[in-house]
């Protein structure tokens, strides 16, 4: 949520918030409930900076996974890839063989 839409939010909320009060309440304890209201939606710097690294952190670290994934994938393929060529050396042999007996 943008901080300007929350610092509007409560703007809003303390403001029907005096004017729905009763008549026994009296102005402070109004200013009071928009000023926890308000106090509700702001964050710190702080706060703010260690979301940021949060964030920034579990990008790095999914960004990570998914090169090892790329790594692992790639080495399997040229595994395979190279068994497969291995059993096209070992079967060409055999047929230049098998071609030279028939005739």
């Amino acid at each position: 949520m943008p901080i300007s839409y929350a610092g509007a939010r409560a703007k809003s909320s303390s403001w029907q918030k005096a004017v729905s009060a009763d008549a026994d309440n009296d102005f402070m304890r109004l200013a009071d409930a928009g000023v926890r209201t308000a106090r509700r939606f702001q964050k710190s710097p702080a706060q703010k900076t260690k979301k940021a690294q949060k964030n920034q952190k579990s990008l790095q670290k999914k960004s990570s996974q998914t090169q090892v994934k790329l790594k692992q994938q790639e080495s399997k393929l040229k595994q395979s890839s190279s068994k497969q060529q291995q059993k096209k050396k070992e079967s060409e042999p055999q047929e230049k063989n098998k071609k030279r007996k028939v005739v």
